[in-house]
């Protein structure tokens, strides 16, 4: 490969043009390319911690344990297989040490959150959003929590059904008709607030 081209993959940016040379950033990583790692860490940090949120019960938690992913994939990148595909490696990663923090804390629950919606300039429809908002969560989180999981990997990371297989140790046949399941359950609690709004 000419040094342009390598630049040119350096210099993409985004969770998909990673994506789209996963083989190359594994390679990178395995070769001690601490460039690669620090666009790597920008361009996943924030989604995974936002999954972590999932987990955990305070940002603080959610951000020491990615920061501990990532310490521990530049501290062992010399065993990253080639071609490893690193957007389900990580969440993969960070799931596995959510449930180890989850277990050390003893703790049985979790609080599921999402950003809440800025607002708009009337008053009015900014409530109402937000009162959406507070019920969509509260019905995510009424999901059995594989299911939760595989929605929220879906819809707020992006996952494909491939990818969230990978993540969670399940066939993709599971991860559709868990997605299913849970589109169902939620289209049916909703569907009377959105009717009336």
């Amino acid at each position: 490969m000419k040094a342009a081209d390598e630049t040119s993959v350096l210099t993409r940016s985004g969770p998909a043009r990673i994506g789209e040379d996963e083989a190359a950033w594994a390679e990178r990583l395995r070769a001690g390319d601490e460039w690669a790692f620090e666009r790597l860490f920008k361009t996943y940090y924030q989604p995974l911690v936002g999954f972590a949120r999932g987990y955990t019960r305070t940002l603080a938690d959610a951000e020491d344990l990615v920061s501990e992913v990532f310490s521990s994939l530049w501290r062992r990148r010399t065993e990253l297989a080639p071609g490893t595909a690193l957007r389900p490696y990580l969440y993969a990663a960070v799931r596995n040490q959510c449930l180890m923090h989850r277990r050390r804390l003893r703790v049985r629950d979790y609080v599921y959150t999402t950003a809440e919606p800025s607002g708009g300039p009337d008053p009015e429809t900014a409530l109402h959003e937000k009162e959406l908002h507070r019920l969509a969560r509260h019905v995510i989180g009424l999901l059995p929590e594989r299911r939760r999981m595989i929605f929220t990997l879906s819809r707020q990371h992006g996952l494909t059904y491939s990818e969230i297989a990978a993540v969670l140790g399940l066939s993709v046949n599971t991860v559709e008709n868990q997605m299913v399941s849970a589109l169902k359950f939620l289209g049916a609690r909703l569907k009377p607030f959105l009717r009336n709004s």
